[in-house]
């Protein structure tokens, strides 16, 4: 994993003690913090009722698991949910000038939590595709900050090449 969830789970231990909540609390933080902007997502769009709907919908999920679990998921649900409040705040021309580099900032915080939050990146560049379908014109600004953190990836490359080709070749595989 990007070293990002490591600093601040350290961070957490230093702060309130070496225990296990404070060894869970990025995750927990995390996780609320997804609830909580699928609430505001929502309900920009409805009522609040409908907002407490979907924020309830993801204690119901198997997401919630990841509420508890010491990984870096809480994180990044909690980085990926800010991203999307704050892509809708710059597709509706909302504070565009905080929300464009928020978007690319929530990004990067997910990319160096988690490798497999690049798959966060494909919503929003589908949702960019919807949004310039019916318009016949691209966001330019929205592409180009959707692009800034697209580099954190390249963190990744020394752990690939540390794996030498084969993931699975560590010692968690390793039969004793």
């Amino acid at each position: 994993n990007p070293p990002f969830f490591y600093a601040v789970t350290r961070a957490c231990q230093a702060a309130f003690g070496n225990s296990e909540l404070a060894t869970r609390l990025p995750a927990v933080l995390g996780f609320l913090a997804m609830s909580l902007c699928t609430f505001h997502f929502v309900s920009r769009f409805g009522s609040r009722l409908a907002g407490l709907a979907a924020m309830s919908f993801t204690v119901i999920t198997g997401a919630y698991y990841y509420a508890s679990e010491a990984r870096a998921y809480g994180m990044v649900l909690g980085f990926s949910g800010l991203a999307a409040i704050l892509w809708q705040s710059a597709a509706r021309n909302e504070r565009r000038r905080i929300a464009l580099p928020g978007l690319a900032a929530a990004l990067a915080g997910a990319l160096m939590s988690h490798c497999y939050a690049v798959l966060v990146m494909v919503p929003f560049a589908l949702a960019e595709a919807a949004r310039a379908i019916p318009r016949r014109k691209l966001d330019w600004p929205m592409l180009a900050w959707l692009a800034v953190p697209c580099p954190a990836v390249l963190v990744y490359l020394p752990m690939f090449a540390a794996t030498r080709g084969n993931a699975f070749d560590n010692p968690v595989y390793r039969p004793e």
